[in-house]
C-alpha cells in the first residue's frame, strides 16, 4: 500500500479538509465585513480557529485564499447542469427561450453577488488576478451549457458559442451589475430582461 493511500495519511487529509473549509468560511465572512484590503490573515485564522501559517501553506496567502473562496462559489454553482434546466423541452418561441435563459443566469449571478462584491476591486485593478478569476468562475461553464442547448434545441443558431457568450454577459449585467453596482430595482431589471430577450431571439432563428 502506498503512503498516499495508507491509513496513517487519512487523519491528516481529514484535518486538512476541515481546516481548509473553516478558513474558507472565515475568509468569506471577514472579506464581506471588512473588504479584501482591510481583512487580515490573523483575523481570518482566529475566526477559523486555525494557525495563521496554514493560510500560506494551503492557499499561498490572502489573495490565494480569496481565489479559493471564489472557486468554492463556482463549485456550488457547477451543479446547475444536473437540475435539468438545460434539458427542458424547447419552448414555443425563441423569445421565451431567451427570457428563460436570462432569468436562470440572472438568478445564478445574484446568488454569487456576495462573492463578486468582495473581489470587484481586485478584478478591476489587477489584470493577472482578473485572468485567474475568469478561469475559475462559472461563466465558462455557463457559456458551454447555453451553447450546447442552442445546438440541440435551436440548431438554426449560426454561432451558438458567440450567442451563448452574449446571453451570459447579459445575465451577468442583470444579476450583478444592474442591482449591485447601479442600484436598479427589480422592475427595472425585468424591463432590461425583456429588452435583451428581444435582441437575442432573432439570433436563434436565423
Amino acid at each position: 500500500m502506498s503512503e498516499e493511500h495508507s491509513p496513517s495519511t487519512e487523519p491528516r487529509r481529514r484535518d486538512r479538509a476541515r481546516s481548509e473549509a473553516a478558513l474558507l468560511d472565515a475568509a468569506q465572512a471577514e472579506f464581506s465585513i471588512h473588504g479584501f484590503k482591510a481583512a487580515t490573515t490573523r483575523a481570518i485564522a482566529a475566526r477559523a480557529g486555525c494557525s495563521e501559517g496554514l493560510i500560506q501553506n494551503y492557499f499561498g496567502g490572502k489573495e490565494g485564499l480569496l481565489l479559493a473562496v471564489m472557486q468554492a462559489g463556482a463549485n456550488e454553482q457547477a451543479g446547475f447542469r444536473d437540475a435539468g434546466f438545460f434539458d427542458r423541452p424547447r419552448p414555443a418561441s425563441a423569445e421565451v427561450e431567451a427570457r428563460e435563459l436570462l432569468d436562470f443566469i440572472t438568478a445564478a449571478m445574484r446568488r454569487l453577488a456576495p462573492r463578486l462584491r468582495i473581489l470587484l476591486d481586485r478584478v478591476l485593478l489587477d489584470a493577472e488576478f482578473a485572468r485567474r478569476f475568469a478561469d475559475m468562475t462559472p461563466r465558462r461553464t455557463l457559456v458551454t451549457a447555453v451553447a450546447d442547448r442552442l445546438r440541440q434545441k435551436w440548431p438554426t443558431t449560426p454561432d451558438p458559442e458567440r450567442t451563448a457568450d452574449a446571453i451570459v454577459s447579459f445575465g451577468f449585467e442583470l444579476g450583478f451589475v444592474y442591482p449591485e453596482i447601479l442600484g436598479r430595482d427589480d422592475q427595472q431589471v425585468t424591463a432590461f430582461t425583456a429588452h435583451y430577450a428581444s435582441l437575442i431571439a432573432p439570433a436563434l432563428q436565423t
